[in-house]
């Protein structure tokens, strides 16, 4: 990795700590008070008599979005390959697009760029699976809703994870192709120039 590449990959750590503790505070936010409007949502609506079940829900809803936001940031500072930044997000908006752009149709990039583009590349082909988590979340929002009443719940709760399904996986598919073809005709082009 050249000195240019270390600067990279340091703007792209630095910026991606700023989103990790931007989405920490909004998510230390929403779900507190998800949670309380869960709660507040029941049929009685009297707080007195809350059910311990109904408490068990609410810390859940509560402390489930603030715990998985701290583990992913203990596990980001230990090394998890996953959570490290790609390094494209450390390069200017309109190489980011190029690069992308040369992904995305299967041209060469720039041989200062080589190194960039390799990373994204691997990495859009390591999401693969991106679709399931939020397809997880649809489940689970799902789950809350079909705990609810009425038969809208159900078809909302159902049409929710569909959607996610039948929309978000074939543009995933389509990315983790272009990136593997990608990979295989120009991840040595900088050696093969140099």
């Amino acid at each position: 990795m050249t000195e240019a590449d270390a600067d990279v990959a340091a703007l792209a750590r630095r910026r991606q700590g700023r989103h990790f503790a931007g989405a920490t505070l909004l998510l230390a936010f929403f779900g507190p008070l998800l949670a309380l409007l869960v709660l507040l949502g029941r049929r009685d609506r009297s707080l007195g008599d809350v059910p311990l079940g109904a408490w068990a829900e609410f810390c859940l809803i509560a402390l489930l979005p603030v715990a998985t936001a701290a583990a992913l940031i203990w596990a980001r500072q230990r090394g998890v390959g996953w959570l490290q930044p790609v390094l494209v997000t450390g390069v200017e908006r309109h190489r980011r697009r190029r690069i992308r752009q040369s992904i995305r149709t299967n041209q060469s990039v720039h041989p200062g760029d080589q190194v960039i583009a390799v990373d994204l590349a691997q990495r859009m082909v390591q999401q693969r699976w991106i679709f399931a988590g939020p397809t997880h979340l649809a489940v689970f929002v799902g789950v809350l809703v079909l705990l609810g009443d009425g038969p809208w719940a159900a078809v909302l709760g159902v049409l929710s994870v569909l959607s996610l399904l039948i929309f978000a996986a074939p543009f995933v598919t389509l990315n983790v192709q272009r990136a593997r073809r990608w990979l295989e005709e120009h991840q040595d082009d900088a050696q093969t120039s140099g």
